[in-house]
């Protein structure tokens, strides 16, 4: 389940999954769950930039390359909306 938090109206200020059951219990998505690379952006300072996005919340996402460097998040919640990584 994922939480929204939002004051008065306005855009999402917050989202966190809220998870029903232990970590050790919870089962991996369904083989024909999409996630996508929807975009990657070359920045000027040299780092690039990838939006993934999914059909549902995916819990511990982490993305691996051949390229030398780091993303700037490890392991992370994918929601229904996009997300960009660096």
């Amino acid at each position: 389940m994922l939480s929204l938090w939002r004051e008065d109206n306005n855009p999402i200020i917050a989202e966190y999954p809220v998870l029903c059951e232990t970590p050790k219990n919870l089962l991996g998505l369904p083989t024909n769950t999409r996630i996508a690379i929807t975009s990657v952006y070359n920045a000027p300072d040299g780092l690039v930039e990838i939006s993934l996005e999914a059909e549902k919340l995916a819990l511990f996402v982490t993305l691996t390359s051949s390229l030398e460097g780091n993303f700037d998040e490890n392991v992370f919640v994918l929601s229904p909306r996009s997300k960009k990584v660096r």
